[in-house]
């Protein structure tokens, strides 16, 4: 098969010349600078989690994105953390739990009383009372000096 390159069939026009008539395209100047095209400042999109800051009409404009998943859960951490009274009286409910059952635990495999007997101290209270019950004793002993007499013979 043999092609021939001199018909031009094969290539497209450039002109449409289906309709009979031909466009015409010319260029002038004075349409060129008649025909203003408005450059619009693209409006800057904040991504999400950042915060943009720009200075419009002698005042600082803050544009915040959405916030990120981080971010919330940092905010119901922060609300949370406000009720210091109520997250430390759960902390020490669960400090004494666990500490409940790890001596629950010892005794379970030591035996009862095991736990206390190695680790827990005797009462200091307990010998608090007997020296105060001898040192009324003690008081007993001295004379009671009268301070009148003290003082007659001082004179």
């Amino acid at each position: 098969m043999v092609i021939n390159t001199d018909s031009l069939d094969l290539f497209p026009g450039l002109v449409n010349t289906a309709n009979g008539t031909s466009s015409n395209n010319s260029l002038s100047f004075k349409k060129v600078l008649t025909n203003v095209i408005k450059v619009e400042k693209p409006k800057i999109k904040v991504k999400p989690g950042w915060t943009n800051v720009s200075f419009k009409d002698g005042k600082i404009v803050y544009e915040h994105g959405k916030p990120t998943k981080r971010m919330l859960r940092r905010q119901k951490q922060e609300e949370l953390n406000e009720d210091f009274q109520r997250n430390a009286n759960i902390m020490i409910n669960k400090m004494l739990d666990r500490w409940k059952q790890y001596e629950a635990d010892y005794n379970e495999l030591n035996g009862a009383n095991s736990y206390a007997d190695k680790y827990r101290l005797p009462s200091v209270y307990e010998s608090d009372t007997e020296d105060d019950e001898d040192d009324e004793d003690d008081n007993d002993e001295y004379e009671e000096i009268d301070l009148i007499d003290v003082l007659e013979k001082v004179k």
